[in-house]
């Protein structure tokens, strides 16, 4: 009994699926790929116009870093961007004036087995 409510199911499943009208293809827009030197802005949808300049490009801001994490942007001073090099154990700051600086190394100062505890409690 519970085989034949199984292949009742599916049935039913399958032809509710089937469908005689034909499926309708998405309008395409054309790609536009642009080698910037450091790396290529491909721009799949118009919108994207909206969020990155036409005549952005990509630059090579750094290298010699391990595994990086970030950017995080942080205001005031003309503004800098943060980010992380995991095994370096660093944080680098970059801004346009200065270029890459450290910014907090090292950043993991845990105990000799490597416990770092981040909760301090304050009663009144």
């Amino acid at each position: 009994m519970r085989r034949a409510i199984c292949v009742v199911g599916v049935l039913v499943f399958t032809i509710a699926c089937e469908s005689d009208s034909p499926v309708e293809e998405s309008e395409t827009v054309p790609v536009e790929a642009v080698d910037t030197g450091a790396g290529t802005i491909v721009r799949l949808d118009p919108a994207f116009d909206e969020l990155v300049p036409r005549e952005a490009v990509i630059e090579h801001l750094a290298d010699g870093f391990g595994f990086t994490e970030g950017p995080h942007w942080i205001d005031g001073d003309g503004g800098a961007g943060l980010f992380s090099d995991i095994p370096g154990n660093t944080i680098f700051r970059w801004s346009a004036t200065d270029g890459v600086s450290t910014f907090l190394s090292p950043v993991f100062e845990g105990d000799r087995d490597g416990v770092m505890a981040g909760f301090k409690w304050h009663h009144d």
